[in-house]
């Protein structure tokens, strides 16, 4: 599934994307995203706006979005 970050706080540690495709993804799902869920080393941030590549884990609070990826312009995972 990809997306788009919607809200980031690098303070708080998590965010919201709001999800392009996928299995019952409408313009205005709004996924959680924790920082620990961010793939790669060192400091995992994201930024508003950022694509990003992700699966989803329905929890009882609602999707949350896990295995997370940056992509670079092409759509590719960076």
């Amino acid at each position: 599934m990809t997306g788009k970050m919607k809200w980031w706080s690098s303070a708080k540690g998590y965010g919201f994307v709001i999800a392009h495709d996928g299995p019952n993804a409408t313009p205005m799902t709004e996924i959680f995203v924790h920082y620990k869920e961010v793939l790669g080393d060192g400091r995992k941030d994201l930024v508003e706006g950022q694509e990003i590549e992700f699966n989803v884990r329905q929890t009882p609070k609602g999707p949350r979005a896990t295995d997370v990826k940056a992509l670079v312009g092409d759509g590719k995972s960076a």
